[in-house]
């Protein structure tokens, strides 16, 4: 502004008095632009986006995203206290993830593309932590072939699938492993897969299936390494996909959406199934589940502890090529922090009595034996046994004590493990989760 000098005092205060509500308007518009009215503004300037198929398709998956962070505070799933929700928020990126991943990186059967897949990050449907899983979307008509290294793995589980259970495919082919393998000297094999019998190690697919999945197996994880994989499907070795089109991002946005709320709806209605007349702190028989390996039998535990108490849970040897014991939160079925407390135990990992029996403590209290399986301070939870080629698949035997009574139920010759040994566990599975899934 420049002063009017000599001109009559009402023109000057009327000059001045506009300048000032000028500089008040373009002040408060300043500050607006500095503040959250900084959207509205540029809408006021700015041209909306054109109407396509990808604003639509983003549209559409932060709609059903919002949606189904919603879902989750609802009273099927645990949402009534800080922990929950955070763990529900935790669970749903989780399953976002992978099903991203799913979608976006292995979108398609051609070129073949092996996925790594229920990590520590993106965990869903109660995997089994001994597990380094992969998967591979397949057609029902073409010739694939494996090529791997299982020199130091324990065992593998190799099927095809119609899908994933939670979105209500069941359909499975039988189940090979490390016995049906021709593996050589270095630990190298190759595994024919295709609807047609083929020469060699083969799988028999079924037409309409269309994921390949690959089970792993630690059990020893102080020194057990990862396999190593390759999927070619054959006429395509070389060969690169289509560039991705619009229309196929916001198709595959859709099935990725579609994909996560079957996981977490899904996974939470079929437990509850599973679980429905069951008593808490009752063991489930074992048993093989549709879609699953079909070397495999499941049982379970619904677990609920009131503050002080532990239960005990005791087997003989079921005599298994592979076997068990892990923790889960209820609704969400997310294992429980495998890399940072002991939730889980297998059969390399456990102490088995003087007498022959192998006894597990599910509690929050350390109580200073072996096997003892952390329930993180929940009141509730759910314990998942896993028995492969058992000939004995028992039922365990499990009893609700006081914290201090576990060690009456222990020969008397049991080792006492001390805070600095489970400590020196601790950085041990921290060693083992992070070389597996991160480097």
């Amino acid at each position: 502004m420049f002063p009017l000098i000599g001109a009559p005092r009402v023109i000057r205060y009327l000059y001045w008095g506009a300048g000032g509500a000028a500089l008040l308007f373009l002040g408060g518009v300043l500050g607006y632009w500095l503040s959250d009215g900084i959207t509205d503004l540029r809408k006021m300037f700015m041209p909306s986006p054109p109407k396509t198929e990808a604003s639509a398709a983003w549209n559409d998956f932060s709609q059903r995203m919002g949606s189904l962070g919603h879902r989750i505070l609802e009273k099927d799933f645990p949402s009534g206290t800080d922990r929950d929700r955070a763990e529900g928020i935790q669970h749903l990126t989780h399953v976002i993830l992978e099903g991203l991943r799913w979608e976006f990186e292995h979108g398609g059967p051609d070129p073949a593309s092996l996925m790594i897949s229920n990590t520590d990050s993106t965990s869903w449907g109660a995997p089994n932590v001994d597990n380094k899983n992969y998967r591979a979307r397949i057609d029902g008509a073409s010739t694939y072939r494996l090529h791997g290294n299982v020199k130091s793995l324990h065992e593998i589980a190799v099927q095809t699938t119609a899908g994933d259970m939670h979105q209500g495919k069941v359909g499975t082919s039988e189940t090979v492993d490390l016995s049906q393998l021709t593996i050589d000297a270095d630990g190298n094999f190759v595994l024919t897969i295709s609807p047609e019998p083929q020469e060699g190690d083969w799988l028999r697919q079924g037409e309409d299936h269309v994921i390949l999945s690959i089970r792993t197996y630690f059990a020893n994880w102080e020194t057990t390494e990862s396999g190593k994989f390759h999927l070619v499907k054959e006429g395509r070795e070389g060969v690169a996909p289509e560039p991705l089109t619009e229309m196929e991002a916001a198709a595959r946005l859709g099935r990725a959406a579609s994909w996560i709320e079957a996981n977490i709806v899904g996974w939470n209605r079929w437990f509850g199934m599973m679980l429905g007349g069951v008593e808490d702190n009752q063991p489930i028989a074992p048993r093989l589940v549709e879609g699953g390996s079909t070397t495999l039998v499941y049982g379970g535990i619904p677990l609920r502890l009131e503050d002080g108490m532990a239960l005990v849970i005791e087997i003989e040897d079921p005599q298994a090529e592979y076997f068990s014991f892990q923790t889960y939160r209820r609704g969400w079925y997310h294992p429980g922090d495998y890399a940072n407390r002991q939730t889980s135990l297998n059969q390399h990992q456990i102490h088995r009595g003087s007498d022959g029996k192998i006894r597990f403590v599910a509690s929050a209290e350390d109580p200073g034996v072996p096997n003892w399986l952390d329930t993180e301070g929940r009141s509730d939870g759910f314990i998942a046994f896993r028995y492969i080629k058992a000939k004995h698949p028992q039922l365990p035997e499990v009893t609700l004590v006081t914290q201090a009574e576990v060690a009456s139920f222990f020969p008397a010759d049991t080792p006492r493990v001390s805070a600095s040994e489970r400590r020196a566990t601790i950085a041990m599975r921290q060693r083992h989760v992070q070389h597996r899934f991160h480097n």
